[in-house]
């Protein structure tokens, strides 16, 4: 029994360390591999427009952050058949944001989707709506 609880509660500690170990989403970026850059550091460049509107707030009175380094705010690169997968460090970026004193967004909002679609005749459009909530809640992962 004692070795039971030890193997549970190991199980356990290794569930909550992958919980914790997962990256932020907004610092994943996609690249389709066509239309990417030939060099890393341009494939960086790509991806950080994307993460700016991720993470900076609309009302950014500082303007578009420089990165002086790409290397360094660069975690992982996974290459598939069509995409790449950069993984950006968001410590590394949170520093060099802040040294820049460009406000950030550092948790990660939740936002909740409510679709209602009536018809000319004011009835409820039920598989519509249910089809456009799939598709807000494709688009939010």
């Amino acid at each position: 029994m004692p070795r039971l609880l030890r193997l549970f509660t190991l199980i356990m500690l290794l569930c909550c360390f992958a919980i914790s170990a997962q990256a932020d989403p907004r610092f994943i970026i996609v690249l389709n591999k066509a239309t990417a850059s030939a060099t890393l550091d341009g494939k960086i460049q790509q991806a950080l427009p994307q993460l700016w509107n991720r993470i900076l707030p609309l009302n950014n009175p500082v303007g578009m952050p420089l990165i002086s380094d790409l290397q360094s705010v660069l975690q992982r690169v996974q290459e598939g058949r069509e995409n790449i997968t950069l993984e950006l460090n968001s410590a590394a970026i949170f520093a060099q944001l802040q040294q820049q004193g460009i406000p950030v967004l550092h948790r990660m909002p939740h936002i909740r989707l409510n679709i209602t679609l009536l018809n000319t005749e004011g009835k409820t459009m039920v598989h519509s709506q249910r089809l456009l909530e799939q598709e807000g809640a494709r688009i939010a992962r």
